[in-house]
């Protein structure tokens, strides 16, 4: 016969809702999360929660800040030979070519993480970028959303002026770190002119508005083809 399995529950329940209800971002669990999701904890909400006659308590975990990556998996790491050389083969061409892109593709639970993890531990000398795809929530730009998160360091106040000014000041900041590598993409684009054209359309992914600036006028196509160019500037920089 065919057996199936499933899990239920009240605390399977609560897991489903807090999914749905979490900001781009953020990640929302009950009030003790396991200390081994190496997340750390930001602050705490209260909701309404279909299926709870009271108001349920929420800790607010800081999605990508992780503080001890390596304190997520246990157990030696075998075998993935195969997939360790491809990798190898692709650090080698970057190195002699510039960056590259990598795709790692499989099952939830198959490996994935521990497998990047143990090859950018073995190369401390390089700088990569993690882009993990959403295959849950499925919300558009989501990995980048989480880069830019990381990049900017932002509070949890929102679309706030300290936010907006922090996020500008980061951005500007790494056109001017990179501005050799600006030059060398856009030769007649200054570092200031790049972050002052490229900050609205990348804050618009974190909540983050300017009214008034030439982004927030453009209709809905040209703010997605904006948002497309200042995310391949930003990773252009970045890399």
């Amino acid at each position: 016969g065919h057996s199936a399995y499933t899990a239920l529950g009240c605390s399977v329940n609560l897991a489903a809702r807090l999914l749905y209800l979490a900001e781009p971002g953020t990640v929302l669990s009950g009030p003790s999360f396991p200390e081994s999701s190496g997340l750390l904890r930001s602050g705490s909400v209260r909701l309404r929660v279909k299926g709870f006659q009271s108001e349920i308590e929420a800790a607010v975990l800081s999605a990508g800040i992780v503080s001890d990556r390596g304190s997520l998996f246990s157990g030696p790491f075998v075998g993935r030979d195969e997939e360790l050389s491809l990798l190898e083969n692709e650090l080698s061409a970057s190195i002699r070519n510039g960056a590259r892109r990598v795709s790692i593709r499989g099952e939830a639970g198959v490996g994935k993480s521990r497998l990047v993890y143990e090859f950018e531990t073995a190369h401390p000398e390089i700088r990569f970028i993690d882009l993990q795809a959403d295959t849950i929530q499925g919300r558009s730009f989501n990995p980048f959303v989480r880069l830019l998160r990381r990049f900017a360091q932002l509070g949890d106040q929102g679309d706030t002026e300290s936010n907006r000014s922090g996020f500008e000041a980061r951005v500007s900041d790494l056109a001017l770190r990179r501005g050799d590598i600006l030059r060398r993409h856009r030769p007649d684009e200054t570092p200031e002119a790049f972050a002052k054209r490229s900050i609205p359309p990348l804050g618009s992914l974190l909540g983050l508005s300017w009214p008034g600036s030439v982004f927030d006028k453009l209709d809905p196509k040209l703010r997605f083809e904006n948002i497309i160019t200042s995310i391949r500037g930003f990773l252009t920089l970045l890399a």
